[in-house]
């Protein structure tokens, strides 16, 4: 029974030491409400993509659905493309990386790159939301809602997000 405690304890101790691997190659941190960011350059381009996503969930809230979570989500800020789809598939194991980004569950983490767009985060962040939710949806809600926010423009006033 010790020899099994033990192999358990390795295990979650090798688990948490590869998670803190990972997340050393990403020196910018910027933590919110809902969102646990990490990124590699740019803290203030990071801190306002935090700001708005924090804004976008409280604009879910008010305006949409109760967007209850486990918060916060971390989200992985690569450089470019490239960076992006290398990370994916050489630290964790995606076969077939997607182009903009990438919500993964069992991570709960999100994980894209700089100039994917402020459409791809609204996108990817939405399909947890909807799924944990919206339990009585139709089958197409779980591309349907997130494409419908993707297309969303808008802008902070007087530090409310306002949605057009």
């Amino acid at each position: 029974m010790r020899i099994i405690l033990n192999c358990w304890l390795l295990l979650l101790s090798g688990g948490a030491l590869m998670a803190q691997g990972y997340l050393a190659q990403f020196p910018v941190h910027q933590k919110g409400e809902h969102f646990d960011f990490y990124a590699k350059r740019n803290p203030e381009r990071i801190a306002a993509i935090g700001k708005f996503a924090d804004s976008f969930i409280s604009m879910v809230n008010r305006d949409f659905f109760k967007a209850d979570f486990d918060y916060p989500i971390r989200v992985l800020v690569l450089e470019d493309r490239a960076a992006f789809k290398g990370f994916l598939t050489d630290q964790l194991a995606v076969k077939e990386p997607p182009d903009f980004g990438i919500y993964l569950g069992s991570e709960k983490m999100f994980v894209t790159y700089e100039d994917s767009g402020l459409g791809t985060f609204t996108h990817e962040i939405m399909h947890p939301l909807v799924e944990r939710n919206l339990k009585d949806r139709p089958l197409w809600a779980m591309e349907g809602i997130p494409t419908f926010f993707e297309k969303f423009y808008g802008y902070t006033q007087h530090d409310e997000f306002v949605v057009n």
